[in-house]
């Protein structure tokens, strides 16, 4: 009997290196989707404090309210993108490290979710800063490096979504084909 079989059977800490690995993996993205979730509740609740004490300050003017809103319009899709990646975590905390499916999914509704709450704040923040500042000079042109940024990621999930997916479908034909050429062998 092999030093390792022995081992194996005797000790029962003494498991195989790929289940501690998978154990590590899904500790790993309960911690991602606890961290996720912190981000989300907390971004809600001072976005909600804040509307509270903007609301209240104002005496509720119309244009006050759009303007909020407006303002926010993109945090819809950049928590919409948490909210995917959260669920990619729980999902990934209860698979294997292997890539199922639902993270092709996945990464394309970030893509997505990215994509658009970027394109809405290169274009609905300059529109909102030359509605609440109309006399001041140069505002519009505005360079937004970490916008641009996030709609590039978002470009690149999308690509990688159906790159991924192709991948997954090719594997899986590949190993059908290596347990076709075992069983002829």
């Amino acid at each position: 009997m092999s030093r390792e079989t022995s081992h194996a059977g005797n000790d029962p800490k003494n498991t195989d290196p790929n289940e501690s690995e998978i154990r590590r993996f899904h500790a790993l993205n309960r911690g991602f989707f606890t961290a996720v979730t912190v981000v989300i509740v907390a971004s809600v609740a001072v976005m909600s404090v804040y509307a509270v004490v903007v609301i209240r300050g104002s005496g509720l003017p119309h244009a006050v309210l759009i303007r909020l809103l407006l303002g926010w319009l993109p945090c819809c899709f950049y928590l919409w993108a948490l909210w995917t990646l959260r669920n990619l975590f729980a999902q990934l905390s209860r698979s294997g490290p292997g890539v199922p499916l639902g993270v092709t999914q996945a990464l394309s509704g970030i893509g997505w979710a990215l994509m658009f709450g970027a394109t809405l704040t290169l274009i609905v923040t300059p529109w909102i800063d030359r509605l609440t500042k109309p006399h001041r000079m140069g505002n519009f042109p505005r360079f937004d490096l970490p916008a641009l940024t996030l709609g590039m990621v978002g470009l690149a999930l999308l690509i990688l979504g159906p790159m991924l997916k192709r991948a997954i479908r090719i594997e899986a034909e590949a190993k059908s084909l290596k347990d076709v050429l075992e069983s002829f062998i």
